[in-house]
């Protein structure tokens, strides 16, 4: 079973969080409409 729902953090950011039954989370940023806040990819550059 999964257990969901939302977070509002103090400065009033948003996030669906998931939890599984192992105990681990996962929390998804949201925008204020409920969109999924893409955060920028980082590019890894080999050396």
């Amino acid at each position: 079973m999964i257990k969901k729902w939302l977070r509002v953090d103090d400065d009033g950011k948003l996030s669906h969080v998931f939890e599984y039954e192992n105990g681990q989370k996962v929390q998804i940023p949201i925008n204020k409409d409920g969109s999924i806040k893409w955060l920028p990819d980082k590019v890894k550059e080999h050396k």
